[in-house]
């Protein structure tokens, strides 16, 4: 997910529940799902970091594997649709208090 501007992608989220790690630019909300345990991120237009990025990966189809299974195990936890409603309706319940 190589981009300039984000807000938080669900992209990012569907590719760590199928167990894929991620690389993606550090904009946005990224860095709330990715850490590097579970995906890689990289600065905003650094092209030598996401070359770096894909290198590590492709060159070592253990640490993808081990990666994308931590990946996979974060968002279920971190970012499963019950906690995600839940945390969304407790934002609503805080404005509607206001």
């Amino acid at each position: 997910m190589i981009s300039n501007w984000e807000g938080f992608p669900r992209s990012i989220l569907e590719a760590m529940s199928c167990g894929l790690p991620v690389i993606a630019s550090d904009v946005g909300g990224a860095k709330e799902a990715i850490n590097g345990n579970c995906g890689i991120l990289v600065k905003r237009g650094d092209r030598q970091a996401i070359k770096n990025a894909l290198e590590k990966l492709i060159g070592n189809p253990s640490f993808i594997k081990e990666m994308g299974k931590r990946a996979e195990e974060k968002a279920k936890k971190e970012f499963s649709l019950g906690k995600m409603l839940r945390e969304t309706e407790e934002v609503y319940k805080e404005i509607i208090l206001f």
